[in-house]
């Protein structure tokens, strides 16, 4: 048997379809399907993605209100367990906004998304912050 410098450059079977002595084919070659040219989502208009800006803004503006919010001393409980939930409701809202934001883009598809972030708008808002008047 005698080998060239070129076998290095080949694999086993390259130029015929015959197999090495003592082998044979199995199976059926398999069929490599396309992807579609097509998305499963139409792309989004140009008002859509500025209201998805806007709404990105003012639930940023709600994280930043409830923020405020929850830095000012509230009220001491006598029991410790109390102190400490009320604590992590106060930064739990801080994340509500955005933690919000994100589901609806993640989860809702087409035009439920705006009608999920609009009523986000509505639930979310920081109400301690407007009724308090901000920081006084």
């Amino acid at each position: 048997m005698t080998r060239s410098d070129d076998d290095a450059l080949h694999w086993a079977g390259d130029e015929d379809a015959e197999l090495a002595p003592g082998w044979k084919p199995v199976g059926e070659p398999a069929l490599v399907q396309q992807a579609p040219d097509e998305p499963d989502e139409p792309a989004m208009s140009a008002t859509t993605l500025v209201l998805f800006g806007v709404f990105a803004g003012v639930f940023l503006l709600y994280s930043a209100g409830w923020a405020l919010s929850a830095l000012q001393p509230g009220p001491a409980f006598a029991d410790p367990v109390a102190q400490v939930m009320y604590d992590v409701g106060r930064w739990l809202a801080v994340v509500s906004a955005p933690l919000w934001f994100a589901c609806v883009l993640l989860l809702a598809r087409g035009r439920a998304r705006l009608w999920w972030l609009l009523a986000g708008v509505l639930v979310l808002a920081p109400l301690p912050f407007v009724f308090e008047g901000g920081l006084a």
